[in-house]
């Protein structure tokens, strides 16, 4: 089975593979595991490694999603690559894998797709009760506000095992403290009641809304052209991705969402704890 394949860049092989180590585990294989990759069809003239190299500044120690790729006889065989940061010490880029993405509709007369959003699963926090919790959550939150316009889900078991979720989208006022305001007047009582018996499963998941790189935006664009990041009831729709994010002054943008599976579907806020990557982290 094609996934798409994120990994650290350990070496070369020739002119056109490469060794990397696995940052994702994949069909039997843990993460850490260090394997061949090449194409599944070597390209005439430049090859895509090549291309990576003089294009993107790709390095060894840097990180690229393997597009495509499937197990083969001495590793892996990809049907493209691209790299989402160039070498080791570069700073102004962050991924964060297993991370939930949702891309928003391109404005009308347009392809580009132009904001999206992430749950930051890296930075959930578990709570029994908001007021007990404030601090954690309000750090979660400080987080979430670095990177863009930031809201709070809520979700976790009811005493049948039913996922419950209460999401709030990002307030007029961008601080931790309108967020934490609006939870405050909201009316919750039944959510923390269930939250008091669920043992620590209920988490608090900062959500970020984010401009996209208009400079790497391109197969996000093809992506939402492809498959709407919609539910049927109209909430927004998910898929469980490795993320890449760029700073360009004075802000954070989303230059690269690639689908973990290559067929994903999209879920949404109630989804299983393992569906929507509460594992995701941050690097």
């Amino acid at each position: 089975m094609a996934a798409n394949v994120p990994a650290i860049v350990v070496g070369w092989e020739g002119d056109e593979g490469l060794r990397v180590r696995l940052i994702e585990p994949l069909a039997g294989l843990d993460t850490e595991t260090e394997l061949l990759a090449r194409p599944a069809t070597p390209k005439r003239g430049q090859s895509d490694v090549e291309i990576q190299k003089k294009r993107h500044g790709l390095r060894i120690g840097g990180v690229v999603v393997l597009l495509k790729a499937a197990e083969a006889v001495g590793g892996l065989v990809w049907r493209g690559i691209d790299t989402l940061r160039e070498k080791p010490d570069v700073h102004d880029v962050r991924i964060f894998r297993r991370t939930p993405v949702t891309i928003f509709p391109p404005r009308e007369g347009t392809a580009l797709v132009e904001r999206a959003a992430i749950l930051l699963a890296s930075s959930a926090v578990s709570f029994t009760g908001i007021t007990m919790s404030y601090q954690a959550i309000s750090l979660a939150l400080e987080e979430g506000f670095l990177y863009g316009r930031c809201g709070l889900l809520l979700r976790g078991p009811d005493r049948k095992g039913n996922v419950l979720h209460h999401f709030m989208p990002p307030p007029e006022e961008a601080s931790v403290q309108a967020v934490m305001r609006v939870l405050a007047r909201q009316r919750l009582e039944n959510l923390y009641r269930h939250a008091r018996h669920a043992g620590g499963a209920w988490k608090a998941i900062p959500y970020v809304e984010m401009k996209t790189d208009r400079l790497r935006a391109n197969r996000m664009s093809a992506d939402r052209l492809n498959v709407p990041y919609v539910l049927p009831d109209g909430s927004p729709g998910f898929k469980l991705a490795t993320v890449a994010i760029r700073y360009d002054d004075p802000e954070w943008l989303l230059s690269d969402a690639t689908p973990l599976d290559v067929d994903a579907a999209v879920f949404g806020m109630d989804a299983p704890e393992e569906t929507i990557g509460l594992t995701s982290v941050a690097s």
